[in-house]
């Protein structure tokens, strides 16, 4: 199977499968004329992926579950372990987000309007003093 039959298959970008494959995560063969070759196992591995993504499962648990997934003696509560661990971490962020969405509203709500230099948000993005918790971070969301 091609890359092109691949993407299309798995709904993937190109960018993704060629990141999953960078991982280690499928592992395509070299055909006669150069280009990758994907197995069945490869795209079934790609789908799976992506669904996971869909959820939210960052890349080690992806890799953690596909690990299991190839083991013969994995069980259901080595997947419920990381699967609790990723949801735990999803309502951390959810919580941060709220607290996040919170501060901006009432930045907001006490902003006047119109022109002049007395915006609160802007005030708060000046200055240090923008309190939120230290798990909520931009890059994180």
């Amino acid at each position: 199977m091609q890359l092109a039959d691949v993407i299309h298959h798995s709904q993937l970008t190109e960018k993704a499968v060629r990141l999953y494959e960078a991982e280690g995560l499928i592992a395509p063969v070299k055909g006669s004329n150069g280009r990758r070759v994907y197995s069945g196992e490869d795209l079934a591995r790609l789908k799976f992926l992506a669904r996971a993504r869909r959820l939210g499962f960052p890349l080690k648990d992806c890799r953690q579950l596909l690990d299991l997934k190839a083991s013969e003696t994995w069980t259901a509560d080595d997947v419920h372990e990381v699967a609790e661990s990723h949801l735990r971490a999803l309502e951390s962020k959810m919580e941060d987000l709220q607290q996040m969405a919170g501060h901006l509203r009432s930045l907001i709500q006490t902003c006047p309007a119109g022109r002049g230099q007395k915006c609160k948000v802007m005030f708060a993005l000046s200055n240090d003093e923008l309190k939120l918790s230290a798990q909520a971070n931009v890059n994180q969301v």
